[in-house]
């Protein structure tokens, strides 16, 4: 089981299955998200991602068709 969270505690989440994969992006996107020259990122099977707390503080937008990117805004 992995367990984690946004910086500030309000949004927790737990994922029960293994990665699918993981890598390092260095689009503009990523890159523009991360503040930084990649964003590491992970796949996992949607049914094996639960958020624990904070569902509502959640922010997203689409970034690409059919792609969201979840936040927690300030």
């Amino acid at each position: 089981m992995l367990r984690g969270s946004c910086l500030c505690g309000t949004v927790t989440y737990e994922i029960d299955a293994d990665p699918l994969v993981m890598y390092h992006c260095h689009c503009g996107d990523c890159r523009r998200a991360s503040g930084a020259g990649f964003a590491t990122n992970i796949a996992v099977p949607a049914e094996s991602l639960r958020i624990v707390t904070g569902r509502d503080a959640l922010g997203a937008f689409e970034s690409s068709p059919n792609k969201r990117r979840y936040f927690c805004p300030p």
